[in-house]
């Protein structure tokens, strides 16, 4: 025993040990080595980093627990997204065809879009006498009292041009790859429930030819497939 009490006195402490020294002077309650007291008598240099070390821990103990900041929670979720993105697989570059394929795809999607906006802006929603009508789409007061105004349009026509846009629809869906993001499928969503509104009307409309409600019903259900296409169009591009 005598042996290895004077083999740990002759050797400097480690650093682990010296915390720990230090650690049991400041809580009072834990046991104090004799050997490391006797070593640090004769050690100036381990008594000064002991010195240190209990400066250290008895200030860190005066100092008050602080309150945690109230953009700490948004700061945690923020950087868990950011480690959730970087920890996504990284796609391989696509083939020179499959390049070319998207850039055609997008291509058409893009000429399906502005038929589509021309069709409801233009045919289906219909044009007043004096010119194109520029009223804001959330203005559907003045645009109820503008639709009452004029002449409707024959059941004909518009059910025609819902058949060309419901034709048009069912082509992006095809060119549209899966959707990407929740907001992408809330879209898709949208515009399946759009296309039932539109088949309802559509029905209406067969029922009670002229009618100016069914008319404007029709119009108002293609305006919404209009815009959600249009949403689905940037969701897609961004």
């Amino acid at each position: 025993m005598s042996i290895t009490l004077d083999t740990t006195i002759l050797r400097h402490p480690t650093r682990h040990q010296l915390v720990t020294h230090a650690e049991s002077l400041v809580d009072r309650r834990s046991p104090v080595s004799a050997a490391m007291a006797a070593h640090l008598s004769a050690c100036p240099r381990c008594a000064a980093e002991v010195r240190a070390i209990r400066a250290s821990l008895e200030f860190a103990a005066s100092v008050p627990a602080s309150e945690p900041s109230s953009g700490l929670a948004r700061q945690i979720l923020e950087g868990a997204r950011e480690a959730r993105r970087a920890a996504e697989p990284q796609s391989r570059p696509a083939p020179a065809r499959s390049l070319l394929a998207g850039a055609f795809r997008g291509a058409v999607f893009t000429v399906l879009m502005a038929a589509t906006a021309a069709l409801v802006f233009s045919s289906a929603l219909g044009e007043s006498s004096g010119g194109p009508d520029f009223t804001p789409t959330g203005s559907l007061p003045k645009r109820a009292a503008l639709a009452a105004e004029e002449r409707p349009a024959p059941p004909e026509n518009i059910q025609d041009r819902a058949r060309e846009i419901g034709r048009l629809s069912a082509s992006v869906a095809r060119l549209s790859a899966e959707p990407r993001t929740l907001r992408e499928w809330e879209r898709r969503r949208t515009l399946e429930g759009v296309n039932q509104d539109i088949n309802a009307a559509l029905a209406a409309l067969e029922r009670n030819p002229g009618c100016p409600r069914a008319n404007e019903l029709v119009r108002t259900h293609l305006d919404r497939q209009a815009e959600s296409l249009r949403d689905l169009f940037i969701e897609r591009t961004l």
